[in-house]
C-alpha cells in the first residue's frame, strides 16, 4: 500500500521578499506583490561639498523617496557638482535626462525672466518673507510657466543658505569701497547687474581654491559697521536696468509688504 503522505499535493505558499538598499544604507523589505513593475534612477547634482548639511539632508530625502516608492524610485545624491555644471544639469533635465538640480532664482530666471527678482539684492528681510513667496499667486503663475514651457518642474523651494557676505582683500563699508574691484559672481544676469550696481567689476576666473587657501592662512576679518542704507540705495540701479523694479513691487503686495 501506498503511503497516502506521498500522494499528497502540498502547496507551499512562499512569501518572497525582495530587498533594496537605498543610497542612504537603509535596507527596506516588501512583498512580492507591492513591488514596483518598473524602477527609476534619478541623479541629483548639487554644488555643495559631502559636508554640508543641505547634502546630509539631501540624502535623507533620497531614503524617504525610496522607502515610499517602495524601491520603484532611487534618487542617487552628488555633492561638489560631480554630474557637471549647474548650467549645464539643468539644460540636460530640460531634454529629459533623469537628472536633479538644486539651484536659484538666478539660474530660472534665464527662462522665466521675473523669477531673477527672487535673487535681487535686498529683495526680502526675513526667512518668514522667504516662506510666503512660495504661496503666492505670482509665484505660482511662474511656476507653471517653467513647467509648461521649459519643462521645468520647482519640487521644492526649501534653499536658503542666509545673508550675502563679500570676501574681499580691504573692508567693505559702502558702496564706494567696492568700486574698481573685480568680484567673482555666477554667470547670471542679476547677478552680474547687483555687482555692477554697487560699483564693482564682474570677474568670472575660478579663484575659489586660492582664496579659501589665503582666508585659511591669514584668517577672516568680519566687518559690522557696513552702511547697509547706502547698499540698498546702489542696488535699485539692478532691478532698474533689469526691468524688475515693477515686478518686485507686485510681488510686495501680494505678501503685504507694500
Amino acid at each position: 500500500m501506498k503511503d497516502p503522505k506521498k500522494n499528497l499535493s502540498i502547496l507551499w505558499v512562499i512569501a518572497i521578499l525582495a530587498i533594496i538598499v537605498v543610497p542612504c544604507g537603509m535596507v527596506l523589505t516588501m512583498s512580492k506583490q507591492n513591488a514596483p513593475r518598473e524602477k527609476y534612477v534619478l541623479k541629483f547634482n548639487h554644488v555643495l561639498t559631502e559636508s554640508e548639511p543641505f547634502h546630509k539632508g539631501l540624502r535623507k530625502w533620497a531614503c524617504r523617496v525610496g522607502e515610499r516608492t517602495v524601491g520603484g524610485l532611487e534618487i542617487q545624491v552628488f555633492h561638489s557638482a560631480q554630474l557637471g555644471m549647474e548650467e549645464d544639469i539643468i539644460e540636460q533635465l530640460r531634454q529629459g535626462a533623469p537628472r536633479g538640480q538644486n539651484t536659484d532664482a538666478a539660474r530660472l530666471g534665464m527662462y522665466v525672466p521675473e523669477f531673477a527678482v527672487m535673487n535681487a539684492p535686498y529683495f526680502v528681510d526675513s526667512i518668514d518673507d522667504v516662506a510666503k513667496l512660495k504661496e503666492l499667486p505670482t509665484i505660482r503663475q511662474w511656476q507653471k510657466e517653467l513647467e509648461d514651457k521649459y519643462n521645468i518642474k520647482i519640487l521644492s523651494f526649501n534653499w536658503v543658505q542666509g545673508m550675502r557676505h563679500m570676501v574681499t582683500n580691504k573692508p567693505i563699508r559702502t558702496p564706494e569701497d567696492l568700486w574698481g574691484l573685480r568680484i567673482r559672481t555666477p554667470d547670471a544676469p542679476i547677478w552680474k547687474q547687483s555687482i555692477r550696481s554697487v560699483g564693482a567689476e564682474k570677474e568670472m576666473e575660478k579663484e575659489v581654491v586660492r582664496l579659501k587657501k589665503e582666508l585659511t592662512q591669514k584668517g577672516m576679518i568680519i566687518v559690522e559697521d557696513v552702511d547697509v542704507a547706502a547698499f540698498r540705495k546702489a542696488s535699485e540701479e539692478a532691478y532698474r536696468v533689469l526691468h524688475l523694479t515693477e515686478v518686485r513691487d507686485r510681488l510686495y503686495e501680494e505678501m503685504g509688504k507694500r
